[in-house]
């Protein structure tokens, strides 16, 4: 299987919409329309992010966004995979690709926040070499205060 990251344009919207609500109760977060998607993305983008879609053999297989591009420590703030490619490298591949990412734009550190219920993702990150920095307890997309973990990787 092929991946490749591409930077997410107005077609790959709907896939974005798609990855999200088949993930949306593990990340607690509220129900976004498909016009809602597109406004986010449209003149009201942050412009302090990047959006990517993993591809994989031409299907989209996971979004992947990174925020903080203004400071010198980066965040990946999403990270999701669609069903069908769960447990098949996409993880692995977004983490390496926000890597080479930060690389690229001369940033030292990733930091990444779940919530400690998100097993998968805890797992995940901690496999990749991302430590644990702290626990916190922080408001999430559903505006509720929830257990989490700060994971964080210096970028050699």
């Amino acid at each position: 299987m092929k991946l490749i990251a591409l930077t997410l344009n107005k077609e790959l919207i709907p896939s974005i919409h798609n990855v999200y609500e088949q993930n949306r109760e593990i990340l607690h977060e509220n129900i976004v329309t498909l016009d809602e998607w597109y406004n986010a993305f449209g003149e009201e983008a942050d412009p302090y992010e990047e959006n990517f879609v993993i591809m994989a053999d031409s299907i989209p297989a996971a979004w992947l966004k990174i925020n903080g591009l203004n400071k010198e420590t980066i965040s990946i703030s999403m990270l999701v995979v669609d069903d069908k490619f769960k447990h098949k490298g996409i993880g692995r591949f977004s983490l390496n690709y926000s890597e080479d990412y930060a690389r690229k734009n001369n940033k030292s550190v990733i930091l990444i926040y779940t919530t400690k219920d998100n097993t998968i993702a805890k797992m995940r990150y901690l496999k990749c070499e991302y430590e644990i920095t702290r626990e916190l307890v922080y408001k999430v997309g559903d505006g509720i205060d929830r257990e989490g973990y700060e994971f964080k990787k210096i970028i050699a």
